[in-house]
């Protein structure tokens, strides 16, 4: 199976990160998480980090945006249903785990 589209749920610190690390590899990347402000603050970590890139002539304006365009945001789990690939990086809590991954933790 190829893998093109991978799916990362938590756009925090980890989240955000792995999401990066994909779309430089040039994967397409559905970062998601509980709020349409959670994955804004996901994206706009990866969007500082490439302009530290290009900043210091690692890559180009142009680069970036195509780096960019690999990457989408959402707020419902089931928009990473065409995801090949799905990595959960969401905060370390119990519950959530079990909500995420789909089985009762009570």
């Amino acid at each position: 199976m190829e893998i093109k589209k991978i799916g990362v749920v938590g756009a925090g610190q980890m989240g955000s990160g792995i999401a990066e690390v994909a779309i430089l590899s040039g994967f397409s990347v559905v970062m998601r998480d509980v709020s349409e402000g959670a994955v804004q603050r996901g994206r706009n970590r990866i969007v500082s980090d490439l302009e530290r890139q290009v900043k210091k002539q690692k890559m180009t304006a142009g680069e970036r945006e195509k780096v960019l365009a690999r990457l989408s945001t959402v707020t419902q789990i089931d928009e990473l249903k065409d995801c090949d690939f799905i990595i959960e990086a969401a905060t370390e809590q119990v519950p959530l785990k079990g909500e995420i991954l789909g089985f009762s933790t009570r």
